[in-house]
């Protein structure tokens, strides 16, 4: 798996937001939350706000190709 701060992407994502893909390997179902960590983990780095404390609420989300079974693409990580 890799983050977006290991590799070149085409465009910044927007504050707040952070993404890791898998590349090559599929991760069971129990490992999904390391992809969803690890987008978390980028979100924090791009959060785009003023140095504080802040409450903020975490939505978590996937790009997924419908197989049978279907395959997580990209986790997404979005503070709000």
């Amino acid at each position: 798996m890799e983050s977006s701060h290991g590799r070149e992407r085409p465009h910044r994502l927007p504050p707040g937001i952070g993404s890791a893909t898998l590349e090559g390997d599929r991760f069971e179902p129990k490992d999904h939350f390391l992809g969803f960590s690890q987008a978390f983990d980028e979100a924090l780095k791009n959060i785009g706000r003023a140095p504080g404390r802040y409450r903020v609420q975490l939505e978590l989300s996937a790009t997924v190709q419908v197989e049978n079974p279907g395959v997580v693409i990209e986790y997404i990580a979005t503070i709000i």
